[in-house]
């Protein structure tokens, strides 16, 4: 059997690896108030921010990025690469103790492929460091009622889920949980449940105090995350590849959906499986605690109805417990002798699906801001235009690299050069009203020099010279095919 380093060290390499390959990077949105609020604490500190920029445990190393590595694409991505890896660990040791490097190397396998962290990971994003706390605080809750009762470890458990609390308010999901276990009294006398809630309150009392000095508002920050927006409405945000009725719309995204491959087609029998034929207590203990939490966590992200999307990251918990799952039971399977080439099949069939996922994920999101930027230092002594959104999208790659002044918005430009970019100027948004679409379309006058647009997939070529277009979800397929219409640039004519 391989060693515990070496298989955490190889781990490391094939998942940095296949964030490098599949990287997103700046996406100029949520990434940005992150940013933000790291400037905010470098600015301004002592800092408090407003919705996203409070969240505390990605500003703050962010922050710290950018102080001492410089202010870049990799740096604003390198604190969630960094809590992941964290997981990583995390799961590594939970599985190698309580069963054994080779059930390690099997769930390690599910894990640095999985399309869901390995994309997130290449992006600021508070799902993966909410993810590493509360996984943690469960961690810590099962090794501390294993035996001895583990007074310490409950209130570590609590003070996890404090963080993961003032990291994302949809941490309370977890809350549940536990008050599920303390209903039925799990594994230890009621009393000890407490600690758990003293561990919690101890460390969001902090944050307490310190809104309160601050703003005046000891629950300012839950205040801003509940009126920040307007209600969702699942029927118009089409976060799932195949959408039939609320009710089961949410498993469709743990089946169906890209970021989860076919994960859960597997992870979900084998987790019963393991549970009915598991001989020891420990064992039994131990899917019933992460089984439980996942069906919670899961249950909790598909009733929040008006105030989540149902974009498949809000479910990234349960599938860190699917992932154990699989590689469990694929592994089990295959040591007891049964459907040793079935399991193999199944392993291959995973491992390739998670990497056909990562291939199709639409890495081009911003490809009209980027190929603006490409265009614009190669162009600084030209005057350019461009629509709101598309230099409000572009602000902090503009500021980075200097280029801000350079890149105008104007309803009316007389002369210079104005980049089209229609996946932006097509659409009405905050920054452009109906009534302010017409300005921001090219004009007949104008003289088109130059269109750049990404190269067409390979197998979306494939497909299309096969007929086989009409199989694939029209929400997959631009992924497949070409994942932007790319940008033309006119000289503007009078």
């Amino acid at each position: 059997m391989p060693s515990f380093y070496k298989v955490i060290l190889i781990s490391f390499m094939v998942f940095l690896g296949l964030v490098m390959i599949s990287w997103v990077g700046y996406l100029g949105s949520d990434d940005v108030t992150y940013a933000n609020g790291a400037y905010g604490w470098i600015n301004e500190f002592p800092f408090v921010g407003g919705h996203g920029t409070i969240r505390y445990t990605i500003t703050i190393p962010m922050a710290l990025t950018f102080i001492f590595l410089g202010e870049n694409e990799l740096c604003l991505a390198l604190p969630t690469i960094l809590y992941c890896l964290g997981l990583l660990g995390i799961i590594a040791y939970l599985i190698n103790k309580e069963f054994s490097v080779g059930y390690m190397a099997a769930v390690l396998l599910f894990f640095v492929t999985s399309p869901m962290l390995v994309i997130w990971s290449s992006i600021a994003s508070i799902d993966i460091v909410e993810a590493f706390f509360v996984f943690s605080a469960v961690v810590v809750f099962y090794f501390s009622i294993k035996g001895t009762v583990s007074s310490k470890g409950l209130f570590i458990t609590g003070a996890l889920c404090g963080v993961g609390f003032v990291t994302r308010e949809t941490a309370i999901f977890i809350a549940p949980f536990f008050v599920l276990l303390f209903v039925f009294g799990y594994k230890i006398p009621r009393k000890y449940y407490l600690l758990i809630a003293v561990g919690f309150f101890s460390v969001w009392a902090i944050e307490l105090l310190y809104l309160t000095v601050m703003t005046g508002d000891p629950l300012y920050r839950v205040n801003i995350s509940l009126n920040h927006d307007s209600a969702i409405d699942r029927s118009i945000d089409k976060a799932g590849n195949v959408l039939l009725h609320p009710f089961i719309d949410p498993l469709f995204v743990l089946l169906l959906n890209q970021e989860f491959g076919i994960l859960f087609w597997f992870a979900i029998p084998l987790g019963v499986w393991l549970y009915k034929t598991s001989d020891s207590l420990h064992d039994k203990n131990f899917f019933l605690v992460f089984g439980i939490f996942a069906i919670v966590w899961f249950v909790c992200a598909s009733l929040a109805t008006t105030l989540l999307p149902l974009n498949p990251r809000y479910f990234m918990v349960s599938s860190l417990v699917a992932i154990m799952f699989l590689g469990i039971g694929l592994l089990k399977i295959y040591n007891l002798g049964y459907y040793k080439k079935s399991v193999l099949g199944i392993m291959l069939a995973v491992v390739s699906i998670n990497l056909l996922s990562l291939y199709i994920e639409n890495k081009s999101l911003l490809f009209g801001e980027k190929a603006m930027m490409t265009f614009v230092k190669n162009n600084l002594n030209e005057t350019i235009y461009t629509d709101p959104m598309t230099k409000y999208r572009a602000r902090l790659l503009l500021k980075w690299q200097g280029l801000d002044e350079f890149v105008k918005v104007d309803e009316q430009p007389l002369n210079g050069i104005y980049i089209y970019n229609p996946a932006r100027a097509l659409h009405v948004n905050w920054l452009m009203a109906k009534e302010k679409k017409v300005y921001f379309q090219p004009k007949n006058s104008w003289v088109l020099i130059k269109k750049m647009s990404p190269e067409p997939r390979l197998l979306g070529q494939i497909i299309l010279k096969l007929g086989l277009k009409y199989i694939i979800p029209l929400s997959l397929w631009d992924n497949i095919y070409i994942q932007h219409e790319g940008i033309e640039i006119y000289r503007i004519k009078g």
